[in-house]
């Protein structure tokens, strides 16, 4: 049994209270006036567009799972920023809070920018192994070997090692100076 209701104006209007809550229009497009909530699964087969115009870095869009992430109704969710030229588009990573804490991946005048707005450190990983390590005071910790040619800038700084340190530590004016019985 099925309900049809045809109309031959090209659309349908749906409401309550004198409210339009549904409008569906002749290339059968749907807008809703309000929020729509799915119970279930909600299967998008083609491209989920979120058309929403923000003419500030607002949230177009959130992503929610209830129930993960903590305690007291916190949850964890994605929300999408849009972009402009005052401000980047925005990928936040919230969890366990009310929003204000999140973790961020933007574009910032063509540049990607990782960054975290808590007291929370960011890890890089690889084969599920943490490689690097930056903290909320911005000390790097590594893993692994750190290897590179180059030059160290001015005023770089290294352990002076003792002249009988025969290793491939860098070398210092001090350790060279000690090793030669030269002298300031």
């Amino acid at each position: 049994d099925i309900l049809a209701i045809t109309s031959k104006q090209g659309g349908i209007t749906l409401g309550t209270n004198s409210t339009t809550a549904l409008t569906i229009n002749s290339s059968q497009n749907s807008t809703f006036a309000g929020e729509l909530e799915v119970t279930g699964t909600l299967d998008v087969l083609d491209t989920l567009i979120v058309n929403k115009a923000a003419t500030a870095a607002v949230e177009i869009a959130q992503f929610k799972v209830d129930g993960t992430g903590g305690t007291s109704g916190n949850l964890s969710y994605v929300s999408i920023l849009p972009g402009s030229d005052n401000f980047a588009t925005q990928l936040r990573l919230h969890t366990n809070n009310t929003g204000n804490n999140y973790q961020s991946i933007s574009n910032i005048s063509g540049g990607l920018e990782l960054a975290t707005n808590d007291g929370n450190p960011m890890y890089f990983k690889t084969d599920s192994v943490t490689r690097l390590t930056i903290s909320n005071t911005g000390n790097a910790t590594f893993t692994g070997t750190i290897s590179g040619v180059g030059i160290l800038s001015d005023g770089s700084t290294a352990v002076t090692q003792s002249a009988a340190d025969a290793s491939t530590k860098v070398a210092t004016t001090a350790y060279v100076d000690s090793t030669a019985g030269l002298t300031d």
